[in-house]
């Protein structure tokens, strides 16, 4: 079937010749401009991972129409992500690429899910109008599932079909394509965000750290495909500001660091994170911080290279917490935060799942234990490594460019 579309209905580059651009500028889709951490990381990971020839071909789709970001006083050039631009792309760009995050997954369901499922079909028809103008399309470093729902499966089936290139960030990512009946090499390497290291490298980041004790901690609301349902948001909360409680009572040198990954209106990361902070600040004043999105990632990044150990909830926070050389506990939000810390060598100790295990007792437990240097919360894969694993993303983008 994929082949009868392809031989109808999309146009040879030949034919399109007379019509289209020879630009050799390439358009970068992602959730930019969304205020989320991970989606601006990123995207300054794939930017600082091309050289600067390559790098002056880029034209990035912002929601604001801006980023954050410069290299080498060279800025780079961006449109709005608008249905107009997007679409008299067609004619400008000789390819688009949707770079990195989980674009395409079942992990929420009833109203969300539509608005979800929505979102998917928006990115899905940019990419395939692209490809039906005979432009190169470029799925990197994506994430891909869970995908329980036959819609989803549909959807990602007839768009991995019209794709020149996929890469993905995790084995599970992988499986989902090949079970989708993908039978092209499929890429694999570590999340875009690692190139960011080479943005503002420091020499030493362990050198950030003072001498009192900091935890970090970024926090969301546990979707359904790891929750079900079983534990509500007000009882989440309850337990997490009972243990957090607990911790700085019984650490009276501890600072604590509230991070938020994410202020999409989607997400309830704000929310839950001034909850926490507002139930601990009368009691703990100073000791308590809170931290707003910053669309300066790399400045997040540093910050949180000042804390000994991180409780990540959200993906990207388990990452940046991961190349800062955090101790860490995954409260995992979504599975790919588990498959995460199985990527960089942490224990099951150091995951703990919101399954009937999950409780005040057992978080405060595993908490003192991140605190105390349990070797289990240390991950044991190289950051090094990591770093030259997300290049092969880079490496292969080069192949089409």
């Amino acid at each position: 079937m994929s082949k009868f579309f392809a031989k109808f209905f999309i146009p040879t580059r030949r034919s399109c010749n007379s019509l289209l651009s020879s630009s050799k500028k390439w358009l970068i889709l992602g959730h930019i401009g969304a205020k989320n951490t991970g989606d601006e990381a990123m995207l300054l990971g794939f930017l600082t991972g091309l050289d600067k020839q390559k790098r002056a071909c880029i034209v990035v789709a912002s929601k604001d129409g801006k980023i954050p970001f410069s290299f080498d006083n060279d800025k780079i050039e961006t449109i709005h992500m608008a249905p107009i631009p997007l679409i008299l792309g067609v004619f400008r760009y000789c390819g688009v690429i949707l770079a990195g995050g989980t674009f395409f997954n079942d992990k929420v369901s009833g109203f969300k899910w539509i608005k979800s499922f929505v979102s998917m079909a928006r990115y899905g028809s940019v990419l395939l109008v692209y490809r039906f103008f005979g432009k190169k399309v470029v799925m990197l470093g994506a994430g891909v599932g869970p995908l329980r729902r036959s819609s989803t499966k549909l959807l990602v089936w007839i768009l991995i079909r019209f794709c020149t290139v996929i890469t993905v960030r995790d084995n599970p990512s992988a499986e989902e394509i090949r079970r989708l009946g993908w039978k092209k090499r499929i890429p694999q390497g570590f999340d875009l965000s690692a190139l960011m290291l080479a943005y503002e490298r420091t020499s030493s980041m362990n050198n950030l750290r003072g001498q009192t004790p900091t935890l970090g901690i970024s926090l969301t609301e546990p979707t359904d495909s790891v929750n079900d349902g079983k534990l509500s948001l007000a009882s989440f909360q309850h337990i997490m500001e009972g243990s957090l409680k607990q911790i700085l009572v019984a650490r009276p040198n501890l600072i604590l660091r509230i991070y938020v990954f994410s202020e999409k209106e989607a997400h309830r990361d704000l929310e839950i994170s001034c909850h926490i902070y507002n139930a601990l600040k009368e009691e703990f004043h100073s000791r308590i911080e809170l931290y707003r999105f910053n669309r300066l990632v790399h400045n997040t990044y540093k910050d949180i290279s000042q804390c000994d150990s991180f409780i990540a909830m959200r993906y990207h926070s388990a990452v940046f917490s991961y190349l800062a050389g955090c101790s860490i506990l995954l409260l995992p939000y979504h599975k790919k935060v588990a498959d995460f810390g199985k990527e960089v060598g942490l224990s099951s100790n150091a995951i703990l799942e919101f399954n009937a295990r999950f409780g005040p007792e057992e978080l405060t437990a595993r908490i003192c234990s991140l605190l105390a240097g349990d070797n289990s919360f240390k991950p044991t894969f190289p950051i090094t490594s990591a770093e030259a694993s997300a290049f092969g993303h880079i490496e292969e983008i080069y192949k089409v460019f």
